[in-house]
C-alpha cells in the first residue's frame, strides 16, 4: 500500500542512487580525462599505493614521444586501472582507479 511515508522513502532512495550514480559517471569521466591527458602530455598523478599505503606523486605519460619506441597499448575504458609509464622512473605502471588521489596536466 503505497501512503506518504512509505512515497518519501521511494523518493528518497531514487535521489540516494541518483547521487550514487552521479558520482560514478564524475569518477568515470576523469580517468578518461587522465587517460586523453597522458596521450598529448605528461600529467602529474597523485595515488595511494596498494602495498606500503604511501601517497606517490608520478609523472606519466602516453604520448608516443615520451614512452620507448616500438611500444604499443590498448588500454579498456572499462578496466579499473590505468595504463601509465613513468616518465622518470622509465617503467610501466598500472594505478588503480579507485587510489587516485588527484591529477594535474604537467607544464
Amino acid at each position: 500500500e503505497l501512503n506518504s511515508g512509505n512515497y518519501r522513502k521511494a523518493i528518497l532512495f531514487f535521489e540516494q542512487a541518483l547521487k550514487v550514480k552521479e558520482k560514478l559517471i564524475e569518477k568515470e569521466n576523469l580517468f578518461l580525462t587522465i587517460q586523453l591527458k597522458q596521450i598529448f602530455s605528461e600529467v602529474k598523478i597523485t595515488f595511494k599505493s596498494l602495498k606500503s599505503g604511501r601517497l606517490i606523486t608520478e609523472k606519466c605519460s602516453l604520448n608516443k614521444d615520451l614512452i620507448p619506441e616500438g611500444y604499443s597499448f590498448n588500454q579498456s575504458g572499462e578496466s579499473d586501472s590505468i595504463l601509465c609509464y613513468l616518465t622518470k622512473k622509465k617503467r610501466w605502471e598500472d594505478i588503480k582507479n579507485s587510489t587516485i588521489i588527484k591529477y594535474e596536466v604537467s607544464k
